[in-house]
C-alpha cells in the first residue's frame, strides 16, 4: 500500500509583495485592502477543517489483533509544574576536634537560682 508522504495544512507565507499591501498610503483604495483580507479570512476555516481532520488520526498497529498505538498527531501541552525530585544531602560527621570539645562540656542542665 502506497502512502503519500505528509505536507504541511500551514497557509503559504505571506510575500513581500503582499505584506506592502498591507500598508496604506494616500495612492491605495481601502477595498483593495478589504478584498485581500477577505481572502485572508476565506481561507481560515479551511485550515481550520484541514487540522481538525488531522486531529482525530490514529497510528495503526502492526498487528491488527491489537488496538491503535494512539493520535498521531498529539495536541501540545506544556510541561507540568511538579517538584524536582533531589536525592538528600548526605550527612556531614563531625571533626574529631569537636567530638573531643563536646565529650568534655557538661551536658547536664544548669540549676536556675
Amino acid at each position: 500500500m502506497r502512502i503519500k508522504p505528509l505536507h504541511s495544512a500551514e497557509p503559504a507565507p505571506v510575500s513581500d509583495i503582499d505584506r506592502e499591501e498591507l500598508t496604506l498610503t494616500p495612492d491605495k483604495k481601502i477595498g483593495e485592502m478589504a478584498a485581500w483580507i477577505r481572502d485572508l479570512a476565506a481561507q481560515r476555516p479551511a485550515f481550520r477543517e484541514k487540522i481538525e481532520e488531522r486531529q482525530g488520526l490514529m497510528v495503526p498497529s502492526e498487528d491488527p489483533d491489537w488496538g491503535d498505538l494512539g493520535e498521531a498527531f498529539p495536541a501540545w501541552q506544556a510541561p507540568g509544574r511538579d517538584a524536582i525530585l533531589q536525592p538528600p544531602k548526605p550527612q556531614i560527621t563531625p571533626s574529631a576536634k569537636i567530638l573531643q570539645l563536646a565529650a568534655g562540656h557538661d551536658a547536664s542542665p544548669e540549676a536556675a537560682d
